[in-house]
């Protein structure tokens, strides 16, 4: 997954593990298990990440229809979603955090 590529699919690792980046800037590892993907699909907006696979990835891939409907009939997906949404807010906060004292640190 690209990021400024359509959101088209929202995704659940099945089996594997992938990194996530920002602008070439490492934010953090999506695990077997992990949703990822929906914010560009709910937001309906060019995806945001990068994600590339560290090793064979097995992945399910949900349009945002199918994605709705699976909610409704398993909620407690919606959790384990809002779970994954916020891991991954924290990590890239601290990501940018940490990019941001690195270039003010450079300029002294």
């Amino acid at each position: 997954m690209q990021e400024g590529e359509p959101g088209e699919e929202i995704l659940i690792l099945d089996k594997g593990l992938a990194t996530a980046s920002v602008e070439g800037t490492f934010v953090g590892e999506i695990q077997a298990g992990e949703i990822f993907g929906a914010l560009s699909v709910m937001s309906n907006s060019a995806r945001a990440t990068t994600i590339i696979a560290k090793e064979p990835c097995e992945c399910t891939a949900f349009s945002h229809d199918d994605f709705r409907a699976l909610l409704r009939v398993h909620p407690e997906l919606l959790r384990k979603f809002m779970s994954d949404l916020a891991r991954v807010l924290r990590d890239v906060n601290s990501a940018v955090s940490r990019a941001s004292n690195s270039t003010w640190k450079s300029l002294f």
